[in-house]
This record gives structure tokens, sequence and C-alpha cells, in this order.
């Protein structure tokens, strides 16, 4: 019996060793066969997703009759992976246009580095044929050296016009040799997507499959736009790695190797990653739209100046392009999404203009959503270490389809989610005793968005009731080093001057009660926030107390109330407590100081939500701020606003802005009421164990 069922143990072996090599050999096999197809190639410049073929040309233009762009001195074009062995035909339309009186261009043509042609263009449009021998390079590259002049105000140096260019293979039919490259990118793709189907406890013969279906979409897409998918493949590959190893990362985080008490199994892990995956689609659905656009065009033309000039100048007026209005960290992301944009799909990465590029866009709004998610998983982990999955679960699910924490960072494309998460990853290190750690986020929160500041104290008290105050001095140290590694590429190129400059300008005061914020001061203005923050209330001029403005009335409010729930914490540092009183200290940061924005109550809801399952209160307050955050920020969407007319915007709904912020003001009034300052535990929780003292 044993040897039996040795056998058909490696009967079974076999056969999925040979079930491997007959699949590896049918995708080798069906992605080569698709080269024999004959087909021709055009690439119209200037008609929208021409850019990731190009290199050397200026911005699209175009007319009533055809668009183009102009070359620069050396431009190139690409046809990416048509495969080699090919006699090719290949046309172009351009033109050699110059002032009266200017010398005409001489044009050199290469092709992969080899000379094909020089010639004079004429001054009118004109196609031009040339027909190329066979070659085993299976990317054909074009490029274009010409003379260039300056048209007179127009600081551009303009080589020649360019409308399109075509490439058809022409002559005897060839054995097409594949490209290499695209060829092993597509098999490592197949195979990347086997081991996920694998992770998600797909059996055997699904895996198969999955394999086969994947292969036949390759083919279909190479079969109907191979130079599109030649060119992308390197890009979908690392964006399937990427994806692995991020439900890895989520397996290790909450799973655990080895498995750990406490940690999820496997089926939980798998819901979790659906739940995860459908929150990341609707984001990703929802980034396809313009977003907040003052903001966005903002983000585009910071990615663009550190991306092409360097980060140590993102706070320099440098030909015109102004200063980034945010701490270093954000200008970081901008500068790496620029930086990839520019490598992997537009190497000409010219200056956003009037409208900004769609992919560079959406490729902004990326690094939001996935800390989004892991914001998520956070919450999730902490949630299921006191109350188990399926609450944890539920918890999470409510965070990830919030209309408000949608609205603010995947359709408004707002960054908040940034210095959220490192407010949230501070505390959680806090709590599990990594001091380093904790400072170092809360370092880097800051370096996000100044918000972030109202949470220091907090960490600093923490950890010196916690862990002694001899801690303090190593996190201090931890938050220098982690600040000082911040700033160095100002300190290398000695731009430290207009850091600090930045930093003064941030915590100087933009002067205006409410930024569309609904906070105490929108609804003591009447609506009218956008009125000076330096005056002083009418009650107290006519009393003759005109020092007291209404700014400094703010910063008075706020500082009361944070030494308050400081002092809760210095007495009592449970972990449940703890997260209600940052949470606490965000609302109190929204509604009392002037100059708020409306984004900025962002923040309260990761934290709010990872204690709301521990008081019916906290859950009241979770649901409500989230309603009145959204109503916040499509009350002023400037997409709906303008959608409804300058009139019923500003008529129409001047009662709902206002009492959207009355609703905050009573949330605040009730949490100041409800909030035990001295008390070990929030008034639910110390009437629930009361009556279970008191009941017979």
């Amino acid at each position: 019996m044993e040897l039996a069922e040795v056998r058909m143990s490696n009967w079974k072996g076999w056969l999925r060793r040979k079930g491997v090599y007959l699949l590896l050999t049918f995708s080798v096999a069906t992605l080569s066969l698709v080269y024999q197809v004959r087909q021709r190639y055009t690439l119209d410049l200037g008609q929208g997703l021409d850019y990731p073929y190009l290199e050397g040309f200026h911005a699209a233009e175009r007319d009533e009759s055809f668009s183009w762009r102009w070359s620069r001195g050396r431009a190139s074009i690409w046809f990416t992976g048509i495969g080699g062995n090919q006699r090719l035909h290949l046309e172009m339309r351009l033109s050699g246009f110059r002032p009266q009186g200017s010398p005409v261009p001489h044009l050199l043509l290469e092709v992969n580095g080899h000379a094909l042609a020089t010639f004079t263009p004429q001054r009118e449009a004109k196609t031009y044929r040339f027909t190329l021998s066979p070659s085993f390079n299976s990317d054909l590259k074009v490029q274009l050296e010409s003379d260039t002049f300056v048209p007179g105000k127009d600081p551009r140096e303009l080589g020649v016009m360019v409308d399109w260019v075509r490439v058809e293979p022409v002559g005897d039919r060839r054995v097409v040799i594949p490209s290499p490259l695209h060829l092993l990118s597509s098999l490592a793709t197949i195979y990347l997507l086997i081991l996920i189907l694998k992770w998600w406890g797909v059996p055997e013969g699904g895996r198969f499959l999955g394999w086969g279906v994947a292969t036949l979409g390759l083919t279909w897409g190479f079969l109907n736009c191979r130079i599109l998918i030649s060119r992308f493949s390197p890009l979908l590959l690392t964006s399937l790695a990427t994806f692995y190893l991020a439900i890895l990362g989520l397996d290790a985080l909450l799973g655990g190797f080895p498995r750990r008490k406490g940690s999820l199994k496997p089926g939980q892990l798998r819901g979790v990653a659906l739940v995860l995956l459908l929150a990341l689609s609707l984001r990703l659905i929802l980034a396809l739209t313009p977003g907040y656009e003052a903001d966005v065009r903002d983000y585009a033309v910071w990615s663009w100046k550190a991306a092409t000039m360097g980060i140590e100048k993102i706070y320099l007026w440098v030909d015109g392009v102004w200063p980034a209005d945010y701490p270093p960290l954000l200008p970081y992301v901008f500068q790496t999404v620029g930086v990839f944009f520019q490598r992997a799909i537009s190497p000409d990465f010219l200056y956003p203009g009037e409208e900004i590029n769609a992919i560079h866009r959406y490729l902004l709004g990326l690094p939001v959503i996935f800390t989004d998610l892991l914001t998520a998983v956070l919450i999730l982990r902490a949630v299921h270490k006191r109350k188990g999955f399926r609450l944890s679960l539920l918890v999470t699910i409510s965070y990830l389809f919030n209309p408000a924490i949608l609205f603010d960072s995947a359709y408004w494309g707002q960054t908040d989610a940034v210095h959220s998460l490192l407010i949230l990853l501070s505390i959680t290190f806090l709590d599990e005793g990594r001091i380093t750690w904790s400072w170092a986020s809360m370092t880097l929160a800051t370096q996000a968005k100044p918000q972030a500041y109202i949470f220091f104290p907090l960490v600093l008290i923490l950890t010196g009731r916690k862990f002694g105050w001899r801690s303090v001095a190593k996190g201090g140290l931890a938050a220098l080093v982690t600040f000082l590694v911040i700033i160095s590429p100002f300190l290398y190129y000695e731009t430290t001057d207009s850091l600090l400059s930045h930093y003064f300008t941030t915590v100087a005061p933009q002067g205006y009660l409410s930024l569309n914020a609904h906070n105490l001061w929108w609804l003591l203005s009447g609506g009218n926030g956008w009125i000076k923050d330096t005056g002083t209330p009418h009650l107290l001029s006519s009393l003759g107390v005109t020092f007291l403005t209404y700014r400094t009335i703010g910063v008075l409010l706020l500082g009361t109330f944070t030494l308050l729930a400081l002092y809760r914490v210095y007495n009592n540092q449970d972990v449940d407590t703890v997260y209600a009183t940052a949470a606490f200290l965000g609302f109190a940061f929204f509604m009392l100081p002037t100059q708020m924005h409306e984004n900025y109550m962002f923040a309260i809801l990761p934290l709010l939500s990872i204690v709301s399952p521990t008081d019916r209160y906290l859950t009241f307050m979770y649901a409500i701020l989230s309603f009145t955050f959204f109503s916040n920020m499509v009350l002023h969407d400037p997409a709906i606003l303008d959608s409804l007319g300058p009139r019923v915007a500003e008529e129409g709904l001047f009662i709902l802005r206002w009492a959207n912020s009355g609703l905050n003001f009573v949330l605040l009034a009730f949490w100041i009421a409800l909030f035990p300052w001295r008390g070990q535990m929030s008034p639910s929780l110390a009437c629930h164990r009361q009556d279970r003292l008191t009941t017979p």
C-alpha cells in the first residue's frame, strides 16, 4: 500500500512537471507565432498618447487640418517590440518650415544608430519614404538630427515639424524573431499571476487554466496593439511584482511567518485581501476624475520641477515656476512620481501647461491610495488584537468605504492620507514600545503636513509616562536624525535658506477666519469665513478689549483643550484612551483655531475608527463626523459648485453649510462634556462596568 502511494505521488509529480513544461511551450509558441502576423504601425504625433514613444520633442500643436510636434536638435521615435528579421518600409510626413530669410534646415536620419539618409526637408509638409534592410534588432529607433532656430519671442529651439511616422513590413515573408526582452517579460508576468492565484488558494487546475487564459490575453494584446504592449510590458510586470510583494507583506503583517497566536488564518487573510482589492478598484475608478484641479495642478508642477530640476530647488522660484507650499516629505513623493513618469512613460516630461497629462495626474494619486489601504491594514491589526476578526473587518470596511475618505483621497486627490498614516503609525509604534520608530514617524508626519505638530506633545507625554523621561531623549534623537535626513539635499546644495523661508511662510498666518472649514468660526461668522481673523469680536471691541483678536482667541481655545487632553493622557496611558485623545486633539485643531481648511478633519477618522468598537459614544462620533466631513467637502467642491451656478452655490448652499458647522459645534460640545478628564475610561465603558457590578 505504501509503495502504491509513493508511485501515485511520483506519477502526480511527473504530471505536474509535464503540465508546466507543456504550458511553457504553449506560451512561447503562441507568443512567437503572433509575431508572424504582419502589421502596419502608425504613430500620429500630437494625438494624445504619442509621448511614451518620443524623446526630444516639444509639446503637441494642432490646427484644423492636422497635429504635429516640433523636434529639438536631436529627437527619437521608438517602435518597440515589432520583431526582428523584417524588411521594413519607413514613411514620415514632416516639414522643414523656416521663417523668411532663415537658412534651410539639414536633416540627418538614423535608424538604430546607423545613418540612413541626409536631406533638406521642404518648407511645406511632405511624405518621405525609405526602405530598411532586415535586422535582428526587435525594436526600431528612428532618430532625427537637424539644425534649429528660435522663433522670435518663443524661447524654444525648433528643428522640424513631424506630423506622423509609419512602419510597415514589405517584401518576401520571413520568420520574424520575437523580442527576447518582451517575451521573457511576458513569461515572467504569467508566472507571477500563477503565484498570486496560488496564494489565493486556487487549485492546481485553476492555476493551469489561468496560465492559458493569461497567455491568450497577452497574445490578443500583441496582435492588436503590439508596440503598446511591448512598451509597457515591463511596467505590467513591475505592477504584478509589487502586488505580489504587497500580499506577502499583508501575510507577514497579519498572519506572520510562522503563524503566531492571534494571527489571521489563511481564509481570513484572503477575505481581507479581497476587501482591499475591492477598495483599491473603487479608488482607481474615482481617481480617473480631474480631482480638486487647483491643488492637483500644483502637485503636477512640483512633481515636474522636482524631477527635472532637483528636490533642492523645490522652494525656489525658478523660471517662473512657483515654490512648493508643503514641507519636504510630500515633494519627495511628487519627485518619485515624476522620475517614474519620465523614465517609464514620457522621456520628455514636458512642463504641465494648461492641460495636465492624464497619466501623470493619475500616477500622482496612487501613493495616496496605497497609503489609504495601508492605514486600513493598521486599523484592522489594532482592532483585531482586542476585538477579534469579525469586528475588526467590519471597522476596516467602514473606513475603506467611508464616503469622506473616498472623496478626499480618491476623488479630490488630496494628500491628507499620508500624514494621517504616519500619525497612526507613531501612536501604534509607541503602544508597542518602539520609541525610536514612533518619534521618527511623527517627525515624518510633521514634514508631510504641519497639522501633525498638534500630536507631537501627545507622543512626548506618552513616552515620558510609559517608558521614563530618559526615553524622551532617545525619541528626540530619532526625530533629529530623521529631520536631518529629510533636509540633507538642501544642506548639501546650500538651499536651506529657501527651506527655512518655507517653514516661516507656512507658520505665518493666512489671515482668514475659516478657509471653507465648517468649524466654530464658520458658525460664528454666519457662513462668511473668508474675512480677516485679525479683527476683534464686536462685543470685546465695545468693551475696549482690542488685543483679543479672532486669531488669538482661537489659539487660546486650542491651547486650553490641548493641555486638558494631555493632562488626561498623563493620568491614563490606556491604548484606547490614547487613540480617543488623539482623535479629540485632531477635532479640536479643526474646530477652534482660525485659518482651517475643509480637509483638515481627515486625520481624526483613522484614530477614531480604532476605538469606535470600544465605546458607543465614540461609534456615534465616528459616524456623525464622517457625515459632517463628507458634507463639508461636497458643499465646497468646485465641480459641484460650477454645475449649480454661482447664485445657487452661494444662496442655496448657505443654510446647509451653516447647519453643518452647527452640527460640528454640537459634536465638539458633546465630546467635551463627556470627556473624562481625570477618569480611567470613557463614560459609556464606566457606566457599563458599573451596571455589571451592581446587577444581582
